[in-house]
């Protein structure tokens, strides 16, 4: 194509091999991409700027050329040798004349004549980082500037994997412009700026004039890279990764577009710009001032959800040009809706006007109406196309962030107040934007391994803690470290154990702070576990001999695995262990999962197995046997079990990822699907639609119920079958009444739930997406989740319910003292002598503290020994080893009677208590008349014991004092004083029951309206009667 002659531009580059090149550009922009890289940041260089005489010079002594080379090679070398002499004392075009720029143009265009490559576009060459070495553009020479104002390189970036380009200045000002670029050919693309970058930091939109096109004229990857194009859209040119002998040379030229001027420039929006840019630096010198304060989180150990990532890295996924009118009759969208509806639409091949015409015409007016129905048939469209076990685009970046901005959408689809100001700058930030739950579990599920459908509410808890949603940051996360739990199970498939080729490796436990022991025999193993789809492998550390594994088969019938307490000889010290078990008198795995770090990797694994466990009930219960002929039937269910150990397999892996990120509920067996489902209320229903959805599917043949068979060229005419019993999905997929073994079919539950509309007006993809309507296992799971949490505040309130009352406080009073009670206990068998060397070990020691002169360090000692025991608790509990129940009380509920029987409990509980006040209040009364004379002679013998007793006291030193009564106390109960200490306790309980209690007046109740008659005789009746009473 013929060079414009007016304005030219020349480029430069070293360029890389093209055998990392990556894919080429389609010819037009209707093709769809299967890559999805919203961003194109430019490729750094440690290529420096020299002179263009020793770059040439550089060139004529390092490049060869194969001497098979035509004229025409030939030509083109020396052509281009010619070009770069003319251009070299030219200062990029700046100090060229009318005659220096006729004569670059002619050589230009002599070499555009010999252009190798006729589908520049479709070349790897073109990819790269380009430096400008020539061009007649005035307004990128700067020449009306000082030479010191002028930039000093200029560089274009072009990535035509995601038709992006970006221009960058260097010394002094680092300005930098964006463009989109549209294919209109092999060899021509529209460029279409979208945002400048002011020294490099403060973005503004780009006039919508500021547009232009862009013609490669020629390209090959001998010598320098050249591009030559007018520069009405002011591109400016970068530099690629060098590679040392491999250079390119590429001219380009544009047809002129309309001018702009600086003045287009929105002054406001460049202000709010400044102002934004300065509030964000004030924010980073305050967060460098506090280096103790960890990057997103706050000082109480919390996400920041406000800290998440800055504007600029969700920007370039706002740039797509918006086709879809922004009015809808419910509302204007939003800016998310706009760049969920118009990213995806553009993903699916399309534009988001397109999609939008396209929905209109599928679903009636009502559903059309709902932005949120768009935002779902734009979403689910794509991700129906594929049907991995994890989603591939999972793996990029800004995938990970359109569907962050794609459950915000689907929350919040129109523009509210506050969100104007951003709609209209294109540059709203999600800084501080949280997904609220009803949103997550809508679109987390319908991308391949990120959640299930009756789990998937549980997983957005344990995610969001203790926010009001999940953050961006919390979401990214989440996803890198579930891609790495999936990276890391392909390792171990080959590192592992490669023999294993039947079986999956899911988790391996074993490492020095987390180590594995299997007890035996009080014999504690440590070793590695490994935990495969179908059973655990455990290989012992062996000190001699070879090391031998050992499995355990986990889909057989009657396995059980619960959480046990283990220890030497069956003490049960540590509250970290797991027993696997596969009945009655079968061999018993315990294993101890010792955790440094945390304590509840026991339950983790507990719940890894209990799932593994559960899927293989699941397989044999729900699914057909795998030689059954009635597979051959229906299309797609000999995969049924795969599906089914996939996602129990994913659930196990996000399981994983949670750990590793220490977003864990108190119990982690909610958030795998087979096992939570096994004690949910309704999950026998969700399991039935979980089957259907596995093993059903479209039928092939004629079948009856006497048997299977012509399964092959049947016409629709001819096919025959018996469906009144058959189960079928939302999509038609038929589930057989032949497959349908479990007792849970024909349960009220189930027949209420299979009765109900299967679908409303909706769209269904396939059975696992369906716009504006809900699967039938979001129905199943939706039902469970309110049943499980109903019931979860039924118990709620009975175990608030049984502490209440007398009898449950007294056995919670009891529980309280038992260690009290137990020392008490162990203290009256040493006075008593039942063990006679126990006795004697501890008297020695007391005597020995008390003769010594240690009974100052007695009590500093009891505080030392406290202490250590605490910290010592609190080591084993870090390490997982005491459990999670650990210092709870428990105490037995009361048990069940009716109405009457608890009055009567009461009245019984309330007579024992007024049994033990009145003789309380007996005995204070009796001291009180011992202290205030009420009975003089006892009086005067209680003063005299008080009297000696101080003497002695002062007489005789304390220890002596303390040996003799602890002598006295240990030798009541020897046969040579028994008679002589019961006599002498006999003497103080008479002398005791002689004492009288002080008496006590009662007056009657004095109400306001009306007062006793003879309140004097009956207050003189009832001093009377109370004394009499006390002296019987």
């Amino acid at each position: 194509m013929a060079l414009s002659p007016n304005l030219h531009t020349i480029f430069a580059t070293l360029q890389s091999s093209s055998n990392s090149a990556s894919p080429k550009l389609p010819a037009t922009s209707q093709s769809s991409f299967t890559s999805f890289q919203f961003s194109s940041k430019p490729l750094k260089s440690n290529l420096s700027r020299t002179s263009a005489g020793s770059d040439i010079e550089k060139w004529r002594v390092n490049v060869s050329f194969f001497p098979a080379f035509l004229k025409r090679g030939k030509d083109a070398k020396v052509l281009k040798e010619e070009l770069l002499e003319a251009i070299e004392p030219l200062d990029r075009g700046a100090d060229a004349t009318p005659e220096d720029q006729q004569r670059v143009d002619q050589l230009a265009r002599k070499l555009e004549a010999v252009n190798a490559i006729k589908e520049p576009l479709k070349s790897d060459l073109l990819n790269g980082k380009w430096e400008l070495i020539y061009t007649t553009s005035q307004s990128i020479l700067q020449t009306q500037r000082p030479k010191f104002l002028r930039s000093i390189a200029n560089y274009q970036a072009i990535n035509t994997d995601t038709l992006r380009a970006q221009n960058m200045e260097s010394w002094p000002f680092f300005n930098q412009v964006t463009a989109d670029l549209t294919p209109l050919n092999s060899r021509k693309v529209a460029v279409k700026f979208d945002f400048f970058k002011i020294g490099g930091l403060i973005p503004i939109k780009a006039p919508g004039r500021a547009r232009g096109e862009l013609e490669i004229t020629y390209l090959d990857e001998e010598l320098s890279t050249l591009l030559y194009f007018p520069l009405s859209s002011n591109c400016l040119c970068p530099k690629q990764k060098p590679t040392p002998s491999r250079l390119s040379l590429l001219l380009l030229a544009a047809a002129q577009g309309d001018k702009w001027k600086l003045t287009d420039i929105d002054t406001n929006a460049v202000q709010e710009r400044i102002n934004s840019w300065l509030s964000k630096t004030q924010h980073f010198l305050t967060e460098v001032t506090l280096p103790l304060v960890k990057t997103g989180q706050r000082h109480n150990g919390k996400p920041d959800p406000g800290n998440e990532i800055d504007t600029e890295d969700m920007e370039d996924v706002f740039l797509a040009e918006q086709t879809i009118p922004t009015s809808t009759p419910n509302g204007n969208l939003s800016l998310a809706a706009i760049v969920s509806i118009e990213q995806f639409s553009r993903m699916n091949g399309l534009t988001g006007q397109k999609m939008q015409k396209i929905f209109k015409a599928l679903v009636p007016k009502p559903v059309y109406d709902d932005a949120r129905n768009l935002v779902e048939y734009c979403c689910f469209r794509f991700l129906s196309r594929d049907a991995s076990d994890l989603h591939p685009c999972l793996k990029e970046a800004a995938f990970q962030k359109l569907i962050f901005i794609t459950m915000l959408a689907w929350e919040s689809p129109y523009r509210d107040a506050n969100d104007f100001h951003a709609h209209a700058s294109r540059k709203a930030s999600f800084q501080g934007k949280l997904v609220g739950e009803e949103a997550f579990c809508r679109i987390a599920p319908a991308i391949s391994g990120v959640a299930d459908r009756p789990t998937v509410h549980n997983l957005f808890e344990a995610l969001a803690g203790d926010e009001k949603g999940i953050s961006l940051r919390v979401w990214l996360t989440y996803i890198d470290e579930l891609l790495k739990v999936h990276e890391g199970r392909r390792s171990y498939q080959i590192r592992e154990y490669p023999e294993l080729s039947e079986e999956r490796i899911l988790c391996i436990g074993s490492s020095r702070k987390r180590p594995v022991i299997k007890w035996e025999n009080n014999m504690a193993w440590p070793g590695k576990l490994t935990l495969t789809d179908k059973a655990l492998y455990f290989e012992a550390v062996r000190f001699k001999g070879e090391k031998s594994v050992i499995r355990l088969d986990l889909t057989g019938h009657g396995l059980q695995v619960k959480k046990v307490k283990v220890g030497p000889f069956n003490s049960g010290l540590f509250d970290s262990g797991v027993a696997v078990s596969s009945g009655h008198g079968s061999q018993t795995w315990v294993l101890e999962f010792v955790d440094l770090g945390g304590e509840l990797r026991r339950d983790v694994w507990h719940a890894f197995i209990s799932e593994i466990i559960t899927l293989h009930k699941f397989l044999n219960e729900y699914g057909p046997d795998d030689d059954c002929p009635s597979l051959f039937q229906v299309y797609g269910s000999h995969k049924g079990k795969e599906k089914a150990t996939i996602g129990a397999l994913n659930g196990i892996a996000r399981l994983q990822a949670l750990q590793f990120m220490r977003k864990l509920w108190d119990d982690p067996i909610k958030l795998v699907q087979y096992s939570y489902l096994q004690n949910a209320p309704h999950g026998d229903v969700v399991f039935q639609t979980l089957a259907v959805n596995y093993w059903g599917g479209p039928l092939v043949g004629k079948f009856t119920d006497a048997g299977y068979q012509q399964t092959q060229a049947m016409t629709p005419s001819e096919e025959v079958f018996e469906i009144s019993d058959n189960v079928f999905d939302i999509d038609g997929s038929v589930y057989l009444r032949k497959w349908k073994r479990s007792p849970s079919w024909s349960s009220s539950a189930s027949i209420s739930f299979w009765k109900q509309s299967p679908i409303r007006q909706s769209i269904v993809l396939n059975k696992n997406l369906v716009v504006a309507d809900a699967t039938l296992v979001e129905r199943a799971a939706a039902v469970c989740k309110h049943k499980y949490r109903a019931v979860e505040k039924t118990q709620a309130t009975i175990d608030a319910a049984t502490l209440q009352g007398i009898p449950s406080n007294i056995d919670l009073f009891k529980e309280l003292l038992l260690p009290l009670t137990i020392t008490a206990k162990s203290f009256e068998k040493l006075r008593r002598w039942e063990e006679p060397h126990l006795t004697l070990s501890f008297l020695g020691f007391a005597y020995t503290i008390i003769f010594r002169n240690l009974l100052s360090y007695v009590f500093p000692m009891a505080l030392l020994v406290l202490a250590t025991g605490m910290l010592m608790l609190k080591g084993l509990k870090e390490q997982g080893r005491l459990g999670r129940s650990f210092g709870k009380v428990t105490i037995h509920d009361q048990p069940p009677s009716n109405t009457i029987q608890k009055i009567i409990a009461v009245k019984d509980a309330m007579r024992d208590v007024e049994n033990y006040l009145q003789n309380l209040n007996v005995t204070l009364l009796k001291f009180r008349t011992i202290l205030l004379a009420g009975q003089p002679q006892i009086t005067t013998e209680v003063a005299l014991v008080l009297l000696t007793s101080a003497t002695i006291l002062l007489i005789v030193p304390f220890k002596y004092v303390l040996a003799f009564l602890l002598f006295d106390l240990f030798t009541r109960e020897l046969e040579f004083r028994r008679e002589t200490v019961r006599r002498f306790l006999s003497f103080l309980k008479e002398r005791w029951d002689t004492v009288p209690a002080a008496p006590v007046m009662v007056l009657p109740f004095e109400g306001e309206d009306s007062r006793p008659v003879n309140q004097s005789q009956a207050v003189k009746k009832a001093i009377r009667k109370k004394t009499e009473q006390r002296q019987e």
